[in-house]
């Protein structure tokens, strides 16, 4: 793999941890709720499906196929 290639995934990767998004916002509300273990699991359990998804190479498969996008961003029925 290109060295460029793995520099880029690791600055994205860095930018996903340091930046606050919406699995922040969500762990602070359940923190304040008592129930930080099932959202931290489920927050992980998240991030490690993406990585699973990209690393077997259907990243490179969906950003080529914009249909194969369309099914997995539309709700149930809806294709």
């Amino acid at each position: 793999m290109p060295l460029g290639s793995v520099l880029a995934f690791w600055g994205v990767a860095a930018l996903l941890i340091a930046v606050p998004g919406a699995d922040w916002a969500f762990a602070i509300s359940a923190g304040l709720r008592r129930q930080v273990l099932p959202a931290a699991g489920g927050i992980v359990l998240g991030y490690l499906a993406m990585t699973l998804v990209v690393a077997a190479g259907l990243g490179v498969l969906v950003a080529s196929t914009p249909a194969a996008l369309l099914a997995l961003t539309s709700p149930v029925g809806s294709t």
